[in-house]
């Protein structure tokens, strides 16, 4: 029985859902990294039993079954490196990247105030307005995670053959469920290519370059491929107005976790 997974001081970040299960662009903040707890209370069968089938002694038979859950204690390591609290921002240096139109990069921020807010998440609306973002690196987990779960079961028949000496035999077995599965739940879903206006078919290559045309030099899509074929839909890469190529890691003392899956709306 457990109240779910809570932060002392209402800093837990994590990545909550839309209707459409989309990851949202700004992480939700509180006291709980959850959005249900589904381990408020476990209770699971547990049954064994030994049998000697001559009553002397010299047999038994040995069985057992019992469902076993295990708390979620290692999920700091998914929800610390998120903003605003321990973000992991990228950060570009000064004149490196000839599509920041002028943006300054990190050197004049350093040295980089502990306390000082990170800038937004980058979305649409600030990239049209030119506002200063940021794209940030942050990892999370299901907000309505179940708790993982094992079924063991185990049968076994000794055998007394002499006064040192006995046969044993034995089955265990195990099936666990609701585990945890690490993944990059920003990957864009796959598409059935259906009815194309381009006589050579639907156009391929997810967010690959363009590439110019042999025959005609013109820029266009990395591949295309027939009508009921399964593929990735080509959407250039947009470069947005942000900071980035270096990667710097901000945080007030928490520890870092890994890179996890992100979604710019």
């Amino acid at each position: 029985m457990t109240n779910g997974w809570n932060e002392a001081f209402g800093r837990c970040t994590n990545y909550f859902y839309d209707p459409g299960f989309v990851i949202q662009t700004n992480p939700n903040i509180g006291n709980s990294c959850l959005q249900s707890n589904k381990a408020k209370l476990l209770l699971q069968p547990r049954v064994g039993l030994a049998w000697d089938p001559t009553g002397r002694g010299t047999w038994s038979v040995r069985a057992s079954f019992g469902i076993h859950n295990d708390l979620l204690d290692n999920l700091g390591i998914r929800a610390q490196p998120n903003p605003p609290f321990a973000a992991r921002e990228q950060l570009n240096i000064t004149g490196s990247d000839p599509a920041a139109n002028g943006v300054p990069g990190f050197l004049p921020l350093l040295p980089l105030q502990k306390n000082v807010a990170l800038p937004p998440t980058c979305n649409d609306q600030l990239v049209a307005a030119k506002q200063l973002c940021s794209i940030y690196q942050p990892t999370g987990f299901d907000p309505n995670m179940q708790t993982p779960t094992v079924q063991i079961w185990s049968l076994t028949v000794e055998r007394q053959l002499a006064k040192d000496l006995m046969l044993e035999v034995g089955y265990i077995g195990s099936q666990s469920y609701h585990t945890n599965l690490t993944l990059d739940g920003n990957t864009a879903a796959p598409e059935v290519c259906a009815n194309p206006t381009d006589p050579r078919g639907c156009p391929s290559g997810g967010v690959l370059a363009a590439v110019k045309d042999p025959v005609t030099g013109v820029l266009g899509p990395p591949g295309f491929v027939p009508p009921g074929t399964t593929y990735m839909p080509w959407k250039p890469p947009a470069r947005a107005r942000v900071q980035s190529e270096l990667q710097l890691f901000e945080s007030d003392g928490s520890e870092f976790g890994h890179p996890g899956a992100f979604r710019r709306k």
